[in-house]
């Protein structure tokens, strides 16, 4: 019963929206080593070849939701198919399902949390994980390299974007922060509970994120006098975190989980919310309130 609730979440996100003919089981399997499987689409597509690489798409979550998407964040996994008389991973399963699915095929694996070192974010509270896969294509090495060409190509395009950017974000920042200061920012700003304030912008049209959600950050960070210290547009590319498992500094784990994706906006994270007492040498000292500009990215 408990993973046709997931099959059900997973039917409500499109799971099998670019997949064709065939079906699935439709029954829990089980392999020689207790794993359960159960496919929901088997196309009879054949499955790659040593040195192939297959491009997938991947859900995670609980027996009622699914708390990660990979096609939500536009990140494909791929994996090369390993020469047959590699060693195997006996940790993980999922190589050995990728091996042997087509494209359109797609299956969802049960993973009991108690065999793994760890818990991953979002299944502090689980028992179970439901970790899910469609086969998007079959690419030869030579294929997807062309495709890494592409992939690489479109990020210094989007990065040059980016750092363009940064002289009207250094501007916008420090006009804010000289507004801060003098306290002419007024009821523009909202306090959190937790004593951090933030100045909205402009409001995104995304949904809010989820606790464990992957989300990509524009930022540009100073202390209060405008010093920087710290941001995302001089290299060119966002800061890719899980949300509120405590990768980042509390302020951020609690602001960003206010915006909506698309948002932009300023935190003015006090030192309990930061780096506190130590604060963080030699740029940032003890004690200091942090300025950041944020863009919350869909």
């Amino acid at each position: 019963m408990r993973i046709l609730i997931m099959l059900l979440a997973l039917s409500l996100i499109g799971l099998s929206a670019c997949q064709t003919g065939g079906e699935g089981t439709g029954e829990i399997q089980v392999l020689e080593d207790g794993t359960q499987y159960i496919y929901h689409k088997k196309t009879g597509n054949p499955p790659g070849n040593p040195s192939d690489y297959v491009l997938f798409h991947v859900y995670t979550g609980t027996e009622t939701e699914v708390l990660n998407s990979s096609r939500e964040t536009g990140n494909e996994p791929a994996y090369q198919i390993p020469d047959p008389n590699a060693p195997k991973n006996p940790a993980s399963p999922v190589p050995s399902f990728l091996e042997m699915m087509g494209p359109g095929d797609s299956l969802t694996i049960v993973v009991g949390l108690d065999t793994l070192p760890q818990k991953p974010p979002g299944f502090e509270n689980e028992s179970m994980l439901y970790y899910s896969i469609a086969i998007q294509s079959i690419q030869s090495n030579a294929e997807y390299e062309v495709v890494l060409q592409g992939k690489r190509e479109e990020q210094e395009k989007l990065a040059a974007l980016v750092t363009a950017r940064l002289p009207e974000v250094e501007a916008l920042v420090q006009e804010t922060v000289t507004k801060y200061g003098s306290n002419q920012l007024g009821d523009q700003l909202i306090t959190h509970e937790s004593g951090m304030k933030i100045l909205t912008l402009e409001e995104g049209d995304g949904e809010m994120p989820a606790q464990g959600q992957q989300v990509k950050v524009l930022y540009y960070g100073t202390l209060t006098d405008g010093t920087r210290f710290d941001d995302a547009f001089s290299r060119g590319a966002s800061y890719d975190f899980p949300l509120g498992v405590g990768q980042v500094i509390p302020g951020w784990d609690v602001g960003l989980a206010q915006l909506k994706k698309g948002s932009k906006a300023f935190f003015f994270i006090p030192p309990d919310m930061a780096y506190g007492a130590t604060g963080s040498p030699p740029v940032i000292p003890p004690d200091a309130e942090l300025v950041f500009y944020v863009e919350l990215l869909k």
